[in-house]
C-alpha cells in the first residue's frame, strides 16, 4: 500500500514477474549513481546495512476496504542523479507513482528483498551484496564463517 498526497490510500499489488523486471534496473542505478563499482560488494553491503539501520519503524499503511486496489500491469523506471521514480499502471486511467531518494530506494529494496525471501521466490536477481546485507546477524558470542 502507498499513501499518496491525498488522504486516500491505494493498494498496488506487484507480481513476482513484474518485480523481477524492475529490480535489476533499480539495483544497477544504485550501483552507478552511488559511484561505487559493481565489484565493490563490501561497500554496497555496508551502505545497504546503513540504510536498513536508518529505516525508522512506522505503522503499516492500512488500505481502506472501499478504496482503490489493483494489480500493476506495468512499471516504468526513471532516474536522476539522486532519486528514482517508479510509475505503476493497470491501464491508461489507473496510475500511481513513487519517488524515492537513494537512501529510501535502498530501504524499499530491503523490503522487497525480505518479501522475496518470505515468499520463497528465487533470489537469482539479487546481487551478493544485497544477500549479505539481508543476512540475519550472528548470535551473540558466535562468529560467522563464509
Amino acid at each position: 500500500s502507498t499513501a499518496d498526497h491525498a488522504p486516500e490510500t491505494v493498494a498496488i499489488w506487484l507480481t513476482q514477474r513484474l518485480l523481477g523486471r524492475i529490480v535489476p534496473p533499480v539495483l544497477n542505478w544504485l550501483e552507478t549513481a552511488d559511484n561505487v563499482a559493481r565489484q565493490n560488494t563490501g561497500l554496497q553491503s555496508f551502505r545497504q546495512e546503513a540504510a536498513k539501520a536508518e529505516h525508522k519503524p512506522q505503522p503499516p499503511v492500512i488500505p481502506n476496504p472501499n478504496g482503490q486496489s489493483w494489480v500493476a500491469q506495468t512499471i516504468q523506471f526513471k532516474s536522476g542523479p539522486n532519486q528514482m521514480r517508479l510509475e505503476f499502471a493497470a491501464g491508461p486511467e489507473v496510475r500511481a507513482a513513487m519517488v524515492l531518494p537513494m537512501q529510501n530506494t535502498r530501504q524499499w529494496l530491503g523490503i522487497v528483498f525480505h518479501a522475496y525471501k518470505a515468499a520463497g521466490w528465487p533470489l537469482d536477481i539479487w546481487p551478493d551484496w544485497m544477500k549479505e546485507a539481508g543476512a540475519p546477524p550472528a548470535p551473540s558470542g558466535q562468529s560467522v564463517r563464509h
